[in-house]
């Protein structure tokens, strides 16, 4: 009968002369996770990610699906020309209504509700967000937490949450 080593192994050879440290993998796993952030932020790694997405976009193109949402923005020389920020309110109750004849899927506002303001104009957007099947509301964290918008405004809405367009 053969006697077994001290080291766990018949012949004598442990099996930390069979595999390699753990520690060259941790050191290999490093560098190439050093090496594909340079690379993924240098211009090459841009172009590469690009080139990757123009190819997905051919192997799988847009399958035709009808657009059922609209992007309404406001510049500055709009906002300007239609009353300015006084009139923000009745700015957004116009464009809501302007959006809707395109039947949008949902309708997000990028702007806070949280605040009261020039009662005629919150009369304006109220009645404008009521004729919105699926309206989303924004939400601003600020250092007490969640400001949410006005209830008048609010149960309205779909949903409510962090918004930034």
């Amino acid at each position: 009968m053969r006697k077994r080593s001290k080291r766990g192994c018949a012949g004598g050879r442990g099996m930390r002369h069979q595999l390699p440290a753990r520690g060259s993998y941790a050191i290999v796993l490093m560098a190439c996770w050093v090496a594909g952030l340079l690379v993924g932020w240098s211009s090459f790694g841009v172009q590469l990610d690009n080139d990757a997405y123009d190819f997905m976009m051919r192997v799988l193109p847009d399958r035709g699906q009808p657009q059922a949402s609209v992007i309404l923005a406001v510049d500055e020389e709009t906002l300007q020309s239609m009353g300015g920020l006084r009139k923000l309110r009745e700015i957004v109750a116009r464009g809501v209504a302007t959006a809707l004849r395109g039947e949008p899927a949902v309708v997000v506002v990028d702007l806070i509700l949280a605040d009261p303001g020039d009662p005629t104009q919150d009369a304006v957007l109220e009645e404008a967000l009521k004729k919105v099947p699926r309206l989303v509301l924004p939400a601003e964290l600020t250092g007490g937490g969640w400001e949410d918008p006005l209830p008048r405004f609010a149960r309205w809405a779909t949903a409510i949450g962090h918004v930034h367009a």
